[in-house]
Protein backbone atom coordinates (compact mmCIF):
# COMPACT_ATOMS: atom_id res chain seq x y z
CA UNK A 1 0.00 0.00 0.00
CA UNK A 2 2.85 2.39 0.82
CA UNK A 3 4.51 1.80 -2.56
CA UNK A 4 1.20 2.45 -4.32
CA UNK A 5 0.59 5.57 -2.21
CA UNK A 6 4.07 6.97 -2.85
CA UNK A 7 3.68 6.40 -6.59
CA UNK A 8 0.59 8.63 -6.56
CA UNK A 9 1.83 11.38 -4.18
CA UNK A 10 4.87 13.52 -3.50
CA UNK A 11 6.17 13.99 0.04
CA UNK A 12 6.33 17.67 0.96
CA UNK A 13 8.35 18.02 4.21
CA UNK A 14 8.41 15.73 7.19
CA UNK A 15 7.30 18.09 9.99
CA UNK A 16 3.83 18.64 8.54
CA UNK A 17 3.68 15.58 6.31
CA UNK A 18 1.20 16.07 3.47
CA UNK A 19 0.34 13.93 0.47
CA UNK A 20 -0.05 15.89 -2.76
CA UNK A 21 -1.48 14.13 -5.83
CA UNK A 22 1.01 13.84 -8.68
CA UNK A 23 -0.01 15.81 -11.73
CA UNK A 24 -0.56 13.35 -14.56
CA UNK A 25 -3.53 15.08 -16.16
CA UNK A 26 -4.21 18.26 -18.08
CA UNK A 27 -3.53 21.74 -16.70
CA UNK A 28 -6.98 21.89 -15.11
CA UNK A 29 -6.48 18.58 -13.28
CA UNK A 30 -9.03 16.78 -15.45
CA UNK A 31 -8.24 13.62 -17.36
CA UNK A 32 -8.36 14.54 -21.05
CA UNK A 33 -11.15 12.86 -22.98
CA UNK A 34 -9.67 10.54 -25.56
CA UNK A 35 -12.56 8.43 -26.69
CA UNK A 36 -11.65 6.53 -29.84
CA UNK A 37 -14.47 6.76 -32.37
CA UNK A 38 -18.03 5.65 -31.85
CA UNK A 39 -17.45 2.27 -30.27
CA UNK A 40 -16.46 0.93 -26.88
CA UNK A 41 -13.92 -1.87 -26.71
CA UNK A 42 -14.92 -4.37 -24.02
CA UNK A 43 -13.06 -7.49 -22.92
CA UNK A 44 -13.48 -10.16 -20.30
CA UNK A 45 -10.40 -11.86 -18.90
CA UNK A 46 -10.06 -14.62 -16.33
CA UNK A 47 -6.65 -14.19 -14.73
CA UNK A 48 -6.23 -17.53 -13.04
CA UNK A 49 -5.51 -16.87 -9.35
CA UNK A 50 -4.50 -13.21 -9.68
CA UNK A 51 -2.56 -12.24 -6.57
CA UNK A 52 0.78 -10.83 -5.41
CA UNK A 53 2.84 -13.84 -6.49
CA UNK A 54 1.57 -13.55 -10.07
CA UNK A 55 2.19 -9.79 -10.14
CA UNK A 56 5.72 -10.34 -8.80
CA UNK A 57 6.52 -11.86 -12.20
CA UNK A 58 7.23 -8.70 -14.21
CA UNK A 59 6.72 -10.39 -17.59
CA UNK A 60 3.23 -11.53 -16.52
CA UNK A 61 2.28 -8.09 -15.18
CA UNK A 62 3.57 -6.46 -18.36
CA UNK A 63 1.60 -8.85 -20.57
CA UNK A 64 -1.65 -8.25 -18.63
CA UNK A 65 -1.07 -4.46 -18.64
CA UNK A 66 -0.52 -4.43 -22.42
CA UNK A 67 -3.69 -6.47 -22.90
CA UNK A 68 -5.80 -4.16 -20.71
CA UNK A 69 -4.58 -1.03 -22.58
CA UNK A 70 -6.16 -2.37 -25.78
CA UNK A 71 -9.67 -1.93 -24.34
CA UNK A 72 -11.88 0.75 -22.82
CA UNK A 73 -13.11 -1.60 -20.11
CA UNK A 74 -12.02 -5.08 -19.06
CA UNK A 75 -14.01 -7.39 -16.80
CA UNK A 76 -11.52 -9.31 -14.66
CA UNK A 77 -12.26 -12.61 -12.93
CA UNK A 78 -10.03 -14.79 -10.80
CA UNK A 79 -8.72 -12.26 -8.27
CA UNK A 80 -7.74 -14.37 -5.27
CA UNK A 81 -5.71 -12.36 -2.82
CA UNK A 82 -5.98 -11.34 0.80
CA UNK A 83 -3.81 -8.35 -0.15
CA UNK A 84 -5.81 -5.25 -1.13
CA UNK A 85 -2.91 -3.93 -3.21
CA UNK A 86 -3.24 -6.52 -6.00
CA UNK A 87 -5.52 -4.54 -8.31
CA UNK A 88 -3.91 -1.14 -7.54
CA UNK A 89 -0.53 -2.68 -8.47
CA UNK A 90 -1.94 -4.00 -11.74
CA UNK A 91 -3.58 -0.67 -12.62
CA UNK A 92 -0.33 1.12 -11.78
CA UNK A 93 1.41 -1.10 -14.35
CA UNK A 94 -1.33 -0.35 -16.91
CA UNK A 95 -0.88 3.39 -16.28
CA UNK A 96 2.93 3.26 -16.44
CA UNK A 97 2.80 4.44 -20.06
CA UNK A 98 0.75 7.55 -19.19
CA UNK A 99 -2.69 5.97 -19.51
CA UNK A 100 -5.50 6.86 -17.07
CA UNK A 101 -7.11 3.59 -16.03
CA UNK A 102 -8.96 3.03 -12.78
CA UNK A 103 -10.89 0.11 -11.34
CA UNK A 104 -13.90 -0.94 -9.34
CA UNK A 105 -13.87 -4.23 -7.47
CA UNK A 106 -16.54 -6.38 -5.89
CA UNK A 107 -16.45 -8.03 -2.48
CA UNK A 108 -14.52 -11.18 -1.69
CA UNK A 109 -17.00 -13.96 -2.11
CA UNK A 110 -16.42 -17.26 -0.34
CA UNK A 111 -16.69 -20.21 -2.64
CA UNK A 112 -16.53 -23.95 -2.19
CA UNK A 113 -14.45 -25.45 -4.95
CA UNK A 114 -16.75 -27.63 -7.02
CA UNK A 115 -14.01 -29.04 -9.20
CA UNK A 116 -11.26 -29.19 -6.59
CA UNK A 117 -10.62 -31.28 -3.51
CA UNK A 118 -13.58 -31.89 -1.21
CA UNK A 119 -13.88 -29.17 1.39
CA UNK A 120 -11.49 -26.86 -0.49
CA UNK A 121 -12.67 -23.26 -0.33
CA UNK A 122 -11.36 -19.86 -1.38
CA UNK A 123 -12.43 -16.26 -1.82
CA UNK A 124 -12.58 -14.69 -5.26
CA UNK A 125 -13.26 -11.16 -6.46
CA UNK A 126 -14.41 -9.73 -9.76
CA UNK A 127 -13.45 -6.27 -11.00
CA UNK A 128 -13.66 -3.88 -13.92
CA UNK A 129 -10.61 -1.95 -15.10
CA UNK A 130 -11.61 1.00 -17.27
CA UNK A 131 -10.01 3.86 -19.19
CA UNK A 132 -11.02 7.11 -17.51
CA UNK A 133 -10.24 8.99 -20.73
CA UNK A 134 -13.15 7.14 -22.38
CA UNK A 135 -15.52 6.14 -19.60
CA UNK A 136 -16.77 7.09 -16.19
CA UNK A 137 -18.32 4.71 -13.68
CA UNK A 138 -21.06 5.29 -11.14
CA UNK A 139 -19.52 3.69 -8.05
CA UNK A 140 -22.93 3.70 -6.37
CA UNK A 141 -24.22 1.39 -9.11
CA UNK A 142 -21.69 -1.38 -8.45
CA UNK A 143 -23.20 -4.50 -6.94
CA UNK A 144 -23.06 -8.27 -6.82
CA UNK A 145 -26.15 -10.25 -7.75
CA UNK A 146 -27.43 -12.22 -4.81
CA UNK A 147 -27.75 -15.96 -5.33
CA UNK A 148 -29.27 -17.34 -2.10
CA UNK A 149 -30.10 -20.70 -3.73
CA UNK A 150 -26.53 -21.11 -5.03
CA UNK A 151 -27.72 -21.66 -8.60
CA UNK A 152 -24.62 -20.14 -10.18
CA UNK A 153 -21.08 -20.97 -9.12
CA UNK A 154 -19.86 -17.36 -8.83
CA UNK A 155 -22.16 -14.39 -8.24
CA UNK A 156 -21.85 -11.83 -11.08
CA UNK A 157 -20.66 -8.27 -10.50
CA UNK A 158 -22.62 -5.45 -12.17
CA UNK A 159 -21.27 -1.96 -12.96
CA UNK A 160 -22.77 1.08 -14.69
CA UNK A 161 -20.70 3.14 -17.15
CA UNK A 162 -21.11 6.28 -19.25
CA UNK A 163 -19.07 7.36 -22.27
CA UNK A 164 -17.20 10.63 -21.74
CA UNK A 165 -17.08 13.47 -24.24
CA UNK A 166 -20.74 14.31 -24.79
CA UNK A 167 -23.44 15.78 -22.57
CA UNK A 168 -24.94 13.50 -19.92
CA UNK A 169 -28.30 13.46 -21.73
CA UNK A 170 -26.69 12.29 -24.97
CA UNK A 171 -23.98 10.01 -23.58
CA UNK A 172 -24.17 6.29 -24.16
CA UNK A 173 -24.73 4.60 -20.80
CA UNK A 174 -24.56 0.90 -20.21
CA UNK A 175 -24.25 -1.76 -17.53
CA UNK A 176 -21.80 -4.62 -17.73
CA UNK A 177 -22.23 -7.97 -16.05
CA UNK A 178 -18.98 -9.63 -15.02
CA UNK A 179 -19.67 -13.37 -15.10
CA UNK A 180 -17.26 -16.26 -14.73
Amino acid sequence: VIGFTLSKFEIDGLKDLRFIPRVTTGDDGEIPIQHRGDSIRVASFHVSVLGPSKLDKSHVTDMIARLVRRFDVVAIQGIRSRDDSTLPRLVEAVNATGAHYDFVIGPRLPREARDGAPGESYQEQFAFIFDQASLEVDRLQLYTISDPDDVIQREPLIAWFRVRGVGEEEAFTFSLVNVH
